[in-house]
């Protein structure tokens, strides 16, 4: 049997007795063997841990999810089989937006792209708002006082909410 699930059910698990299908999924944001799957702009993503090979940033896929695990606060799928790719489909209409950082209504899970603020001590500030900002490689981090751009980031969980940035590629610092 083949039972077609939602990501919002899988928030509602610590764990799977059976894997599910996620029908219709699109690949927001993918960096090596992660990645964030969204169904609909409106609703929650979720991270594809480890598990995200065979993907593609931009496509959109049926998805056989067996395992799920909640790490320190973020929900996130370990291990998926892809059972169809059903095309493309233009990632950033399922960003996140400013507004959703600067009302705090973030998520974990969500992708946020194309913000401006000054790095300081460890937090990106965007005018009277602060959210940590963690560089997956450390060498990568600008200094403080410093004005960046970020294309992509993901709105991670460790013990709180914080932007991840994983590539060179997401951000450029400006003048």
């Amino acid at each position: 049997m083949r039972e077609v699930q939602t990501i919002d059910y899988l928030y509602s698990k610590e764990r799977l007795d059976y894997p599910i299908v996620l029908e219709d999924v699109v690949v927001v944001f993918k960096r090596g063997n992660h990645a964030v799957i969204k169904q609909d702009k409106s609703q929650r993503g979720i991270m594809l841990f480890g598990c995200a090979r065979g993907l593609e940033e931009g496509k959109r896929y049926d998805l056989r999810v067996q395992w799920i695990k909640t790490y320190h606060g973020l929900k996130e799928i370990t291990h998926t089989q892809i059972l169809q790719e059903r095309g493309r489909s233009e990632v950033r209409k399922y960003y996140a937006r400013k507004e959703d950082l600067l009302q705090g209504s973030l998520l974990p899970n969500e992708v946020l792209g194309e913000i401006i603020g000054i790095m300081r001590k460890g937090f990106l500030e965007v005018g009277e708002y602060k959210i940590p900002l963690y560089f997956k490689k450390k060498k990568l981090t600008p200094p403080n006082g410093t004005k960046i751009k970020i294309h992509q980031s993901h709105v991670g969980f460790y013990k709180r909410l914080q932007l991840v940035v994983y590539h060179k590629k997401d951000f450029e610092v400006l003048d």
